[in-house]
């Protein structure tokens, strides 16, 4: 019984923290819908726009990991560039790989 109340709980726990009240200004508002928080590389350079982005709700783009850090702080964020795409549900994918982010949005809108 103790098992089983535990593992509800931290069911719980992990679900509160992916839910949609943690940034819900970071998530499309429309059922099938896709947003982006894009936090830039660093070096300096151009950081070339995807061209998936233009199907996307929303773009939030921030240049400064430690921006990212302050205002997203249960992100998690460890290194920077990032990406981290949402659903009207919350975290789909986060990853620190551009082309894994690129894929996932040319797939996910190829199918509609």
């Amino acid at each position: 019984m103790k098992i089983r109340l535990l593992i509800i709980l931290s069911l719980m726990i992990l679900f509160s923290g992916c839910s949609s009240d943690n940034y819900p200004d970071l998530m499309p508002n429309k059922h099938g819908d896709y947003s982006v928080l894009w936090i830039k590389d660093n070096g300096g350079g151009y950081n070339e726009y995807p061209l998936v982005f233009n199907k996307v709700n929303k773009v939030t783009s921030i240049i400064s990991l430690e921006e990212a850090k302050d205002e997203y702080p249960k992100l998690s964020l460890i290194k920077q560039p990032a990406f981290i795409i949402f659903n009207e549900n919350g975290i789909v994918l986060k990853t620190y790989i551009k082309e894994e982010a690129i894929e996932f949005l040319e797939e996910n809108y190829n199918d509609k």
